[in-house]
């Protein structure tokens, strides 16, 4: 997971988050397969009030405002694509005509029929 300080200036040239390849001190190592990284915030904990959701939403909407216009407008295109694909007329498809279906009587959908009643054996 990647924090982003709350206190660091969104539009600075420097990067929030460095990632060094080398490490900075003499010490022999400690088992850990790279050195620690030294945050740009301090202690680590967030300050009080301090909303993620908020901070990704002002990065989002400053700092990457076009590549997520360009995001909407491919899913706009995706979106109506697919529903253009889905409602298109077939051939072999069999619809009904309402109109006739109103249309239609008792006396013409409906015969009855005498019949003899069979007697039993």
């Amino acid at each position: 997971m990647i924090r982003v300080c709350p206190t660091a200036r969104i539009n600075s040239t420097k990067p929030l988050i460095r990632m060094n390849s080398q490490a900075q001190s003499s010490k022999p190592p400690t088992g850990r397969s790279r050195p620690r990284r030294k945050s740009r915030c301090g202690s680590g904990a967030p300050p009080a009030g301090y909303s993620n959701t908020e901070a990704l939403g002002h990065v989002l909407y400053t700092d990457y405002v076009f590549p997520f216009e360009i995001a909407a407008v491919i899913l706009l295109v995706a979106i109506v694509a697919a529903i253009a694909l889905t409602l298109r007329r077939r051939k072999d498809t069999r619809h009904q005509d309402p109109s006739q279906q109103v249309k239609a009587r008792r006396a013409e959908r409906v015969r009855l029929v005498s019949m003899p009643a069979e007697k039993e054996r």
